[in-house]
Parts: C-alpha cells; structure tokens; sequence
C-alpha cells in the first residue's frame, strides 16, 4: 500500500501488521517490539530502497516509537 499511495507507514502500521499474525497475538513484549523492527527493516530495504519514500531520519523515529509502543529502551 506504501507505493500505491507514496507514502511510508508508521510505527502504527508495522505493529497492526504484525499483530495481525497469530504467533504475535500471544507472544511477549520482547519479540514484538523485535519483529516490529525486522518489518521496518525489511520495508526499508525492499521498497524504501527502491522508491526512497522517507528518510533514514523518518525510519529511526519510526523504530523509537515502535520500542516506546513496547515500553523497550525508551531512552533511545
């Protein structure tokens, strides 16, 4: 949807997206704050890459809310 759009998805996104996965719904803080940070990364490389919808800038903000969502190294 990000391409079709042109715009790069939030921390929000990420987490619905991975929330909507079974093994997620059940799993601890810890692995889905991390799987979180693996779909960002993954989005990062295969689309972001590609058509550069939001900066390195974006992202990191993007990765600090998703680890504040899950109250995991809130000082970044």
């Amino acid at each position: 949807m990000s391409v079709q759009q042109k715009i790069a998805p939030s921390h929000v996104d990420f987490g619905k997206t991975i929330q909507s996965i079974g093994y997620f719904i059940f799993s601890n803080s810890d692995t889905s704050a991390m799987a979180e940070l693996i779909a960002a990364k993954y989005w990062n490389e295969m689309v972001n890459s590609k058509y550069n919808l939001c900066s390195e800038h974006s992202l990191y903000f993007m990765a600090k809310g998703s680890l504040k969502k899950w109250s995991k190294f809130y000082t970044l």
